[in-house]
């Protein structure tokens, strides 16, 4: 064992006390560097930790709005007749679909608007956010089996983080191409993909040192869709798969910090079923009141090169949402959607709660 032995400052001199004072002085000059570079700590705290999750949840809203559209164009609709057991469609109800079957050349447009709340409670990582997004689509079916569309959707994001003294906004712009394919009486496929022009702002409330970086965001979604009744009673089982890269671009910020190009992968598979039961109002009206439960296994969240921070990150893989809401068929042409939802229910501290609305017009 090294033993070491104290030396009285006022018996040190020479080179001995003049190595002392250099080294504090130094020690100094570092504590002061750690002040002026606070920024550089929160903001990879915000590219590393918040903006994957912000990425994952814009995501979802964007593929669960196509996957609304293409299941309600494509997929069997409400039908007379009497059955037992589960069937290709409603029994006991004569409800004339949102979309003419066979019609080759239907139109549909379409707006989906939703907001989130998110919210982290883990002590040395929390934050809490906003995060609100409006779709607005185009689809056309090419045969009785498959249709074309595409949207142009706007997300806003705002964050502010609870243990350290940073906040974000980040307003994205993307434009989609999908398609959807029935490949039996049922079950529905649909697929799309997705470019995003992320405009991101963090800002230090400690230091005020600011930054403002630009970026970009690739998606690919995919997903499976069933459609069996037991009466009225829709059951409809779902698995997707959702591939996200993002090239956030180099930037300086207000302190004369630099940070490098960075990618962000993200990979997530779901799995889940919706419960619905389809109510005929008369005159062609019905509601169908539905609730589901949809669980998500992050597969893949990584930063390239990777980004440093001392905080700790949500290890956790997988995560559950429950969904509730009411959609009205009004005729054949017009559809009013209503929905809320909760998240995070696979993760200790990590909460979001929302809702949401649509309107789908045929023509």
């Amino acid at each position: 064992m090294r033993k070491y032995i104290a030396t009285p400052l006022h018996k040190l001199s020479g080179w001995p006390l003049l190595a002392m004072v250099l080294a504090a002085v130094f020690a100094l000059n570092g504590a002061s560097l750690t002040v002026q570079t606070a920024g550089a700590q929160e903001f990879n705290f915000i590219q590393k930790i918040v903006n994957p999750r912000l990425t994952i949840e814009r995501n979802r809203s964007i593929r669960d709005a196509i996957r609304r559209q293409v299941g309600k164009q494509l997929a069997p609709g409400p039908g007379g007749g009497t059955s037992e057991g589960f069937t290709d469609r409603a029994t006991g109800v004569t409800v004339t679909p949102t979309a003419d079957e066979g019609s080759a050349l239907g139109l549909n447009a379409w707006v989906d608007g939703s907001y989130k709340h998110l919210r982290d409670r883990f002590p040395r990582r929390g934050y809490t956010g906003d995060q609100s997004s409006i779709s607005t689509g185009l689809q056309g079916q090419l045969t009785d089996q498959i249709l074309l569309g595409g949207l142009f959707n706007f997300s806003d994001s705002k964050t502010r983080n609870v243990f350290t003294p940073a906040t974000s906004r980040t307003d994205n712009y993307s434009l989609a191409a999908y398609m959807g394919a029935t490949l039996t009486q049922n079950l529905v496929f649909d697929a799309s993909f997705l470019y995003t022009f992320t405009d991101n702002r963090a800002f230090d409330r400690t230091t005020g040192i600011g930054a403002s970086f630009d970026g970009e965001t690739w998606v690919l979604n995919a997903n499976l869709t069933g459609y069996w009744y037991l009466g009225s009673l829709r059951f409809s089982p779902n698995l997707g798969v959702s591939w996200s890269e993002t090239q956030d671009r180099s930037y300086t910020d207000s302190g004369g910090n630099f940070f490098g190009r960075e990618r962000t992968d993200v990979g997530t598979f779901t799995f889940g079923t919706t419960l619905a039961y389809t109510v005929a109002l008369g005159d062609g009206v019905s509601m169908e009141p539905y609730v589901s439960v949809e669980g998500e296994w992050e597969f893949e969240e990584s930063v390239h090169p990777p980004v440093v921070t001392a905080l700790p990150e949500d290890m956790r893989d997988l995560d559950a949402r429950v969904e509730g809401g009411v959609e009205f068929t009004l005729g054949k042409n017009v559809t009013l959607a209503l929905r809320g939802e909760a998240g995070g229910l696979g993760r200790k501290r990590y909460r979001t709660v929302g809702g949401g609305g649509r309107v789908s017009v045929s023509f």
